[in-house]
């Protein structure tokens, strides 16, 4: 009786374990679609205000510069998480996604920078089509669509 009961809590603890993994990961990938979010909110007032004349050039690039930073330190740590197998095989192409969407966020910003320190159309256009490639993947993830 003594082994079916070790036997039942070591199951448990594994089948706990498993859960408080999963429910990691989805508290991971709803933070981290959040941020997404927030990060492209973000570059959006800061191109705004820069266009109104409410941030200096210096002003402009330090912030976006910033949110670029952060996108940066996010899309790291989810590769570290693939090369670390923490990542199931179902949940890949979620966070291949969410990678895909900070470097899109990543290149908005360095662009936006671009233009702000050049005023080259060139580089407006660019900023332009990145910005709206970020929201229809940040819209896919968070299922802004699927209403």
């Amino acid at each position: 009786m003594k082994k079916r009961a070790a036997a039942f809590i070591v199951s448990f603890f594994i089948a706990a374990s498993a859960m408080a993994s999963d429910l990691q990961l989805q508290a991971i990938g709803a933070s981290t679609a959040s941020n997404l979010y927030l990060s492209y909110l973000s570059i959006g007032v800061i191109a705004d205000s820069y266009t109104k004349n409410v941030y200096s050039k210096d002003q402009t690039t330090s912030f976006v510069s910033s949110v670029v930073a952060q996108a940066g330190v996010q899309k790291e740590y989810l590769q570290k998480m693939i090369d670390g197998g923490e990542i199931p095989e179902g949940e890949m192409e979620f966070v291949r996604k969410l990678m895909k969407c900070f470097q899109l966020i990543m290149d908005e910003g360095n662009n936006l920078m671009e233009y702000v320190r050049t005023g080259s159309n060139d580089s407006l256009s660019k900023y332009d089509a990145k910005r709206k490639e970020a929201w229809a993947l940040i819209s896919e993830i968070m299922g802004f669509g699927n209403k």
